[in-house]
Protein backbone atom coordinates (compact mmCIF):
# COMPACT_ATOMS: atom_id res chain seq x y z
CA UNK A 1 0.00 0.00 0.00
CA UNK A 2 1.10 3.31 -0.95
CA UNK A 3 2.11 6.01 1.95
CA UNK A 4 -0.80 8.73 1.60
CA UNK A 5 1.38 12.21 0.59
CA UNK A 6 1.03 14.74 3.02
CA UNK A 7 0.94 18.30 2.64
CA UNK A 8 0.18 21.09 5.04
CA UNK A 9 -0.82 24.53 4.66
CA UNK A 10 1.20 26.94 6.93
CA UNK A 11 -1.84 27.30 9.73
CA UNK A 12 -1.46 23.01 9.79
CA UNK A 13 2.23 23.53 10.21
CA UNK A 14 2.55 26.29 12.91
CA UNK A 15 -0.29 23.90 14.95
CA UNK A 16 1.70 20.52 14.37
CA UNK A 17 4.89 22.17 15.62
CA UNK A 18 3.15 23.83 18.78
CA UNK A 19 1.69 20.41 19.82
CA UNK A 20 5.30 19.27 19.37
CA UNK A 21 5.43 22.22 22.81
CA UNK A 22 2.70 21.39 24.09
CA UNK A 23 0.39 18.54 23.20
CA UNK A 24 0.42 14.92 24.97
CA UNK A 25 4.25 12.81 24.37
CA UNK A 26 1.32 10.54 22.31
CA UNK A 27 0.33 13.51 20.36
CA UNK A 28 3.60 14.94 19.89
CA UNK A 29 4.80 11.62 18.17
CA UNK A 30 1.74 11.92 15.87
CA UNK A 31 2.44 15.59 15.29
CA UNK A 32 5.93 15.02 14.44
CA UNK A 33 5.45 11.93 12.29
CA UNK A 34 3.38 14.38 10.21
CA UNK A 35 5.82 16.87 9.83
CA UNK A 36 8.32 14.49 8.54
CA UNK A 37 6.47 13.00 6.03
CA UNK A 38 5.11 15.80 5.05
CA UNK A 39 9.06 16.82 4.93
CA UNK A 40 8.91 13.61 2.30
CA UNK A 41 10.17 11.55 4.40
CA UNK A 42 9.28 7.67 4.00
CA UNK A 43 7.38 5.62 7.14
CA UNK A 44 10.07 3.67 7.39
CA UNK A 45 12.70 6.32 8.14
CA UNK A 46 10.08 7.70 10.14
CA UNK A 47 9.59 4.67 11.94
CA UNK A 48 12.86 4.29 12.78
CA UNK A 49 12.95 8.19 13.97
CA UNK A 50 9.53 8.33 16.49
CA UNK A 51 10.49 4.63 17.74
CA UNK A 52 6.97 3.26 16.50
CA UNK A 53 6.19 0.47 14.30
CA UNK A 54 5.64 1.02 10.16
CA UNK A 55 1.85 0.01 10.70
CA UNK A 56 1.23 2.88 13.25
CA UNK A 57 3.14 5.72 10.86
CA UNK A 58 0.86 4.42 8.32
CA UNK A 59 -1.98 4.50 10.60
CA UNK A 60 -1.18 8.42 11.34
CA UNK A 61 -0.82 9.72 8.28
CA UNK A 62 -3.52 7.86 6.50
CA UNK A 63 -5.60 9.62 9.54
CA UNK A 64 -4.05 12.63 8.81
CA UNK A 65 -4.90 12.68 5.60
CA UNK A 66 -8.48 11.56 5.47
CA UNK A 67 -9.04 13.57 8.66
CA UNK A 68 -6.55 16.72 9.20
CA UNK A 69 -5.78 17.66 12.70
CA UNK A 70 -9.02 16.02 13.77
CA UNK A 71 -7.22 12.59 13.07
CA UNK A 72 -4.80 12.63 15.24
CA UNK A 73 -6.07 14.05 18.44
CA UNK A 74 -5.89 12.15 21.47
CA UNK A 75 -9.26 9.18 20.89
CA UNK A 76 -11.60 9.21 23.83
CA UNK A 77 -10.02 6.60 26.11
CA UNK A 78 -12.45 4.09 27.77
CA UNK A 79 -15.91 3.43 28.50
CA UNK A 80 -18.89 5.97 28.00
CA UNK A 81 -20.27 6.91 31.49
CA UNK A 82 -23.01 5.23 32.88
CA UNK A 83 -24.35 7.67 34.58
CA UNK A 84 -25.01 11.01 33.64
CA UNK A 85 -24.79 14.32 35.81
CA UNK A 86 -28.11 14.20 36.68
CA UNK A 87 -27.74 10.81 38.46
CA UNK A 88 -25.09 11.92 39.91
CA UNK A 89 -26.65 15.28 41.44
CA UNK A 90 -29.59 13.06 42.42
CA UNK A 91 -26.98 10.95 44.90
CA UNK A 92 -25.07 13.82 46.50
CA UNK A 93 -28.34 15.59 47.34
CA UNK A 94 -29.79 12.78 48.95
CA UNK A 95 -26.65 11.80 50.74
CA UNK A 96 -26.46 15.47 52.11
CA UNK A 97 -30.16 16.17 52.13
CA UNK A 98 -30.10 14.09 55.29
CA UNK A 99 -27.12 15.83 56.79
CA UNK A 100 -28.80 19.73 56.31
CA UNK A 101 -31.70 17.78 58.15
CA UNK A 102 -30.05 16.03 60.91
CA UNK A 103 -26.81 17.48 61.54
CA UNK A 104 -23.46 16.62 61.27
CA UNK A 105 -22.76 12.64 60.73
CA UNK A 106 -26.75 11.56 59.81
CA UNK A 107 -26.37 11.58 56.40
CA UNK A 108 -27.40 8.07 54.23
CA UNK A 109 -24.72 5.29 54.08
CA UNK A 110 -23.25 4.20 51.27
CA UNK A 111 -25.46 0.91 50.90
CA UNK A 112 -29.00 2.92 50.97
CA UNK A 113 -28.00 5.51 48.65
CA UNK A 114 -26.58 2.39 46.34
CA UNK A 115 -30.27 0.30 46.77
CA UNK A 116 -32.37 4.33 46.01
CA UNK A 117 -30.57 5.08 43.70
CA UNK A 118 -30.33 1.97 41.28
CA UNK A 119 -26.31 2.18 41.17
CA UNK A 120 -23.69 -0.29 42.35
CA UNK A 121 -22.37 0.35 45.56
CA UNK A 122 -18.81 0.56 44.35
CA UNK A 123 -20.15 3.96 41.84
CA UNK A 124 -21.99 5.19 44.96
CA UNK A 125 -18.82 5.24 46.99
CA UNK A 126 -16.59 6.72 44.47
CA UNK A 127 -19.33 9.56 43.33
CA UNK A 128 -19.41 10.33 47.90
CA UNK A 129 -15.75 9.80 47.60
CA UNK A 130 -15.35 12.80 44.93
CA UNK A 131 -18.46 15.02 46.12
CA UNK A 132 -16.50 14.95 49.46
CA UNK A 133 -13.31 16.07 48.23
CA UNK A 134 -14.94 18.85 46.49
CA UNK A 135 -16.27 20.21 49.55
CA UNK A 136 -12.84 20.76 51.40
Amino acid sequence: MKAQPITLSETARLELEHWMETASPDEQVRARCILLAAAGARNNAISEIVNLSQQAVGKWRKRYADMGLEGIKEPRRGRLPKFDVDAIEQVVSLRFARECASGPGESWSIRKLAATSGMSFRTVQKIVKAAAATER
